[in-house]
């Protein structure tokens, strides 16, 4: 009998930057980001991160995630995760929806292009 399932779960401990962000200004972040890798090239060479929205809770301007993840993946950072529903919590009143693939063509296509982009390194 064939008990393999093609895969197996275990835990792990993973050591992972958290990236806390200040501020919701990609101009800015791209700003600092370019300074910090003119400073150290190679400082975020392909590093994970998880980043962390606490700060940027009461920002005014609108998270745009495609455009965020895509200014880090450009400095070398592969964002994780984000530490966004202990804030969804703590504003009371979000949701979070599945939409599925067919039903929204704009992120489906940035998530073909973001497994694209990390198969080719």
């Amino acid at each position: 009998m064939n008990t393999r399932r093609g895969f197996d779960l275990r835990s792990t401990s993973l050591a992972l930057l958290a990236l806390t962000l200040q501020t919701l200004d990609l101009a800015l972040l791209e700003q600092a980001l370019s300074q910090e890798t003119a400073e150290a090239p190679g400082l975020f060479d392909k590093e994970t991160v998880v980043v962390d929205l606490a700060e940027v809770r009461d920002a005014t301007e609108p998270l745009r995630a495609d455009e965020l993840l895509a200014l880090l993946r450009r400095h070398g950072l592969l964002p994780l995760a984000a530490r966004a529903r202990v804030l969804a919590h703590e504003l009371g009143g979000v949701t979070f929806e599945h939409v599925r693939r067919e039903n929204n063509v704009h992120a489906d296509r940035l998530a073909n292009t973001a497994m694209d982009d990390a198969s080719m390194k």
